[in-house]
């Protein structure tokens, strides 16, 4: 090409407002680092609604443990659904009927 810019001087010795070089990395660098502060101040700001949202919240329920013998009826049950799944490859049970019918 015949056309050959001329940069002047002052231009060379003026840093740019990032003051990153002409360096890849440097300015990945920066990208990241920003990057990290816009997501900390965003997740910041969604604490501080959800404060606030819960501050105005007067309903706070109160739930009870269920009794023992729920629990035990509940293991046992689940004890022999898995048994059940176990040996369901074994037979066909796709004629037989259920037991709760």
């Amino acid at each position: 090409m015949t056309f050959q810019p001329k940069i002047s001087d002052y231009a060379k010795e003026v840093s740019g407002r990032l003051q990153i070089n002409n360096e890849q990395s440097q300015f990945l660098e920066y990208l990241k680092q920003e990057n990290i502060k816009k997501e900390a101040k965003r997740l910041e700001v969604l604490r501080l609604r959800e404060e606030e949202e819960a501050k105005s919240c007067t309903f706070s329920p109160q739930t009870t443990d269920c009794p023992a013998y729920i629990k035990r009826i509940a293991k046992s049950m689940s004890i022999v659904k898995a048994a059940r799944n176990s040996t369901s490859g074994l037979l066909d049970n796709s004629n037989m009927k259920p037991d709760w019918k």
